[in-house]
């Protein structure tokens, strides 16, 4: 009963929260969102490029270490390859299920990336291994938030609609 009742004190504090009343503003358009997912596809095929080339940046590490962040690394590529196919599925039949899923990997795979950063010790040759992987996570930033903002948007949307169908069901009856 207690867990029912702050699960209802969180949903109301997030719906009446000024980021939740911003969000509303942040919904795309379908031909936005369309334009969005085209260009979330190009980029993701850019991150696998630059992730793929990571391993040609010189740094003093050993042979095992070598090996872990190579297995990290194509964690990463194939993280950024399942959004890829997320975002050919939304693109075929849009839903908020997919979109929440898309966001959850960028976000998984943006810490994957952190994780590849902290895994290399501190020294001078690690500086273009950190700028190189920060600009992807950038780049994914750049998708996720906005891809977030709809989410939320939809999601209230949705919430909206379906109390506005409630309403008129009630006074019908």
């Amino acid at each position: 009963m207690i867990h029912r009742q702050l699960v209802t004190l969180f949903v109301v504090c997030a719906l009446l929260s000024p980021a939740a009343v911003f969000a509303k503003s942040q919904m795309m358009s379908p031909r936005e969102y369309a334009d969005f997912i085209n260009k979330l596809d190009a980029a993701a095929s850019s991150w696998q490029d630059r992730i793929k080339h990571l391993d040609t940046i010189n740094l003093p590490i050993d042979a095992e270490k070598r090996q872990q962040l190579a297995a990290k690394g194509a964690l990463a590529i194939a993280m950024v390859s399942q959004s890829r196919s997320k975002v050919v599925a939304e693109r075929e039949h849009p839903s908020l299920a997919l979109e929440l899923t898309l966001s959850e990997t960028l976000t998984s795979t943006w810490s994957v990336l952190m994780e590849l950063i902290t895994d290399v010790p501190d020294s001078a040759a690690k500086k273009p291994w950190v700028e190189a992987i920060r600009a992807i996570q950038d780049d994914i930033s750049t998708y996720a938030g906005p891809l977030h903002r709809h989410e939320i948007s939809k999601a209230d949307d949705l919430e909206y609609q379906l109390e506005d169908c409630k309403a008129q069901s009630k006074n019908r009856h």
